[in-house]
């Protein structure tokens, strides 16, 4: 990844999440797709799956303490869905951050939307 590009990133993210990243390596793989390495994003949205399925649960757990199940996971599903994590990640241009080879991104195209989702 270019270096200006990365440093944008980190900048954005830190003022975004008001966090600093101990690990630039991890960093710089999270928003690296399989087009340009083997070390890519991949393995990190499996695990960002998790925890955000494990947060959104929790706080939908937390606010509503009558509802049965049915109804936290339909929530749950609604607020982790793809189109949902799309809108997110499109909403703070976090393709721009992405370092790949050969994609053609065009706004609200399938490629866009997917690769929009995993970054989140």
């Amino acid at each position: 990844m270019k270096n200006n590009k990365f440093e944008k990133l980190i900048q954005f993210l830190e003022e975004k999440l008001s966090y600093t990243f101990l690990d630039n390596d991890s960093l710089i793989t999270a928003f690296t797709h399989k087009s340009i390495s083997k070390n890519n994003y991949e393995r990190y949205e499996f695990l960002g799956d998790a925890v955000i399925r494990l947060s959104i649960t929790r706080k939908i757990f937390q606010m509503y303490p009558d509802s049965p199940e049915g109804e936290l996971s339909r929530e749950v599903q609604k607020l982790i869905s793809r189109d949902s994590l799309a809108l997110l990640a499109q909403k703070n241009n976090l393709i721009q951050f992405l370092n790949y080879k050969d994609l053609n991104f065009k706004e609200g195209s399938s490629l866009t939307k997917s690769i929009s989702a995993n970054l989140t």
